[in-house]
């Protein structure tokens, strides 16, 4: 950090009674001191250091000193400089006598914030604004030639030995400096101290105006006789000053005083505006000229308006924002104001994006900045892709479903999608059971939830376990039965079994009866029905009666012709004959060439038989089915 730059405007003031005019001595310090490090780069420097340093290291680097004084802001204008003297103490070296000059700088040169620290002598990283051996600005402005562009010849010259203060006496030269110094302002740059470059080791260093001793800091003394100090103008407040935009501006204030006039304030003469609504950079000027004709120095402040507030970002909308997946994001919008540009919506920069496809939480940025480069406060968004989409459930067969009793139930499908997970029909939780044994009415549950626990509307199916099978009737013996008149009916007897009641027979009801007394066709019917009141197919039995079966004894012709007659039972009735060759012995057997007539008659030629055997026959009588 800078120390302040002190001077001393008059030390001394001393009446001359050789002549009418008195003369004047000041004593100053520098307004800035510093370093030029010999380096190729350019890039060493000690600004804000406590010392500088001249002559050459034992490396064989060269140091030179840059000191500057405002002699026209202490010594009155149209003076006459009499005499000048510079005291500059030296603090640290390795070499003995050695000749130390000063040269006039002949171009503008800074003093940044670089501080080596210690004693200083390798330098610190420039800073912008110092001079360095190859800036006049670091690292802006050059100088015309490496090392500095000064005056040739030297304009005085001293030998330094060892730590102590020395003095450069007035030389016609140095007179002459710092007389350009005060009539022409402009070419005050200075004095470059240079030491002996012509051998290695000689280098001195010495206090600057930051030391930590006043007394040995840098002493410009100057006597001199003649001139007028104009009045002089101080500013209060700020200079420069910062006017917020829109702001308006309000003078901080001024004075002016003379040495003869006294308070001049009145008089001072401010030209120039401030238009507080337009960013820029505005000087006003402020003169003031005394009683006699003397003008002050010229004071102006620049007055910057500025723009230091922040644009505002205002989001449009939810926030944060719930969206559906699957659903494109649309941006509720958003505004973006400024103090000075007004509407700057349409410079409003948004960052991030959000994928509507995938779950997830996903951050918008909105920024902006205004033409001052204000940055807004940033702006977030939140958009949360939720799924709260339940997924759906779709049974495949029959609902409600039948199931015969006894038969596995066996499970038709079922679908589940669901809009973000897709297909998810193998999470499909199955609760409940079909006993298929035993009827009843079953109901099975189906749910199913989603990865993100929407949980589908569930879905069921009834199953009815129920007997739709019917009993079934089994007669036992002969049909048609054939009874001889007058022989009681005995029934042969028949089974009922259901494919769930089981064994039924005493259920069965039997319709009908039989005369066995009168010959005739009679018909019984059997019926049953389960417990389900499922009905079996009708059974019928046809019980004939019958007269005494004719038995013929024949003898067969010897040709083999044979005829026969008998009672025709009717047109439902076809008739066997049956023949065997004892009456009681052997089976009977249809007589061929054919099984069955239709007829109550028939004959038969060429029967197949020894001549003159004896044949027993029956007729037999069938029901057609």
């Amino acid at each position: 950090m800078h120390r302040p730059h002190f001077f001393i405007p008059v030390l001394l003031a001393v009446f001359l009674l050789s002549g009418p005019t008195p003369a004047t001595q000041v004593t100053l310090q520098p307004i800035k001191d510093n370093t030029l490090y010999q380096s190729a780069t350019g890039s060493t420097s000690n600004g804000a250091g406590t010392y500088f340093f001249v002559g050459t290291t034992a490396g064989g680097s060269v140091r030179r000193g840059l000191l500057a004084f405002d002699v026209a802001g202490n010594v009155p204008a149209g003076a006459t400089i009499s005499s000048v003297t510079l005291t500059l103490h030296m603090s640290r070296t390795v070499a003995l006598n050695q000749t130390v000059s000063l040269h006039r700088v002949l171009a503008e040169w800074g003093e940044g914030t670089s501080n080596a620290g210690a004693n200083e002598g390798g330098g610190a990283p420039a800073t912008t604004g110092d001079a360095t051996w190859l800036h006049r600005f670091y690292n802006t402005s050059f100088w015309t030639t490496q090392g500095g562009d000064f005056a040739a010849t030297a304009s005085a010259s001293v030998s330094v030995g060892g730590i102590a203060s020395y003095t450069w006496n007035s030389t016609p030269q140095l007179v002459a400096d710092v007389q350009l110094w005060l009539d022409s302002g402009s070419q005050n740059f200075g004095w470059l101290v240079r030491g002996n470059e012509s051998a290695s080791s000689t280098a001195k260093r010495f206090d600057s105006s930051e030391s930590l001793s006043a007394t040995f800091r840098p002493a410009l003394t100057i006597n001199f006789s003649g001139g007028s100090f104009p009045p002089v103008i101080t500013l209060r407040g700020s200079n420069p000053l910062t006017l917020p935009v829109g702001t308006p501006y309000v003078e901080p204030g001024y004075t002016a005083t003379d040495n003869e006039d006294g308070d001049l304030t009145a008089n001072v003469v401010v030209t120039g505006s401030v238009n507080h609504n337009v960013l820029g950079s505005y000087v006003l000027r402020y003169n003031v000229t005394d009683s006699g004709g003397n003008p002050a120095v010229e004071k102006t402040r620049t007055v910057n308006v500025v723009d230091t507030t922040a644009p505002v970002i205002t989001l449009v909308g939810a926030n944060p924002v719930t969206l559906e997946v699957g659903t494109a994001y649309v941006e509720p919008g958003y505004t973006a104001t400024d103090n000075y540009n007004g509407n700057i919506t349409g410079s409003v920069i948004v960052t991030g994006s959000v994928n509507h496809m995938v779950l997830g939480s996903y951050v918008l940025r909105y920024n902006v900045s205004d033409s001052s480069g204000n940055p807004a406060v940033e702006r977030t968004r939140t958009v949360n892709v939720v799924d709260t989409t339940a997924p759906v459930i779709t049974l495949a067969g029959a609902n409600p479903m039948t199931l015969d009793v006894g038969t596995a139930y066996v499970e038709p499908g079922y679908t589940a999608t669901d809009n973000y997970d897709g297909d998810i029909a193998a999470n499909v939780v199955v609760t409940g059971s079909v006993n298929h044994p035993v009827l009843g009415a079953y109901v099975l549950r189906y749910n199913v939830s989603d990865s993100s626990g929407n949980p589908a509307v569930e879905r069921t199916r009834t199953v009815n376990v129920v007997d739709t099978t019917a009993p079934v009737i089994t007669l036992l013996g002969e049909n048609p039965l054939v009874l001889v008149v007058g022989t009681p009916y005995v029934e042969p007897g028949y089974t009922a079994t259901d494919n769930y009641d089981g064994d039924i027979t005493t259920n069965v009801v039997v319709s009908g009866s039989v005369n066995h007394d009168v010959p005739g066709a009679y018909t019984l019917t059997y019926n049953v029905s389960d417990l389900g009141g499922i009905p079996a197919e009708e059974k019928a039995r046809t019980v004939i009666v019958v007269e005494e079966p004719v038995v013929l004894e024949v003898i067969i012709a010897s040709d083999g012709t044979l005829s026969l007659t008998w009672n025709d039972l009717g047109a439902n009735f076809v008739y066997t004959v049956e023949s065997r060759t004892a009456l009681l012995d052997g089976d009977w057997a249809p007589l061929p060439p054919a099984d069955q007539w239709p007829t109550a008659s028939t004959s038969w030629a060429g029967i197949s038989s020894t001549n003159g055997q004896m044949l027993f026959l029956r007729v037999k009588g069938e029901l057609l089915p």
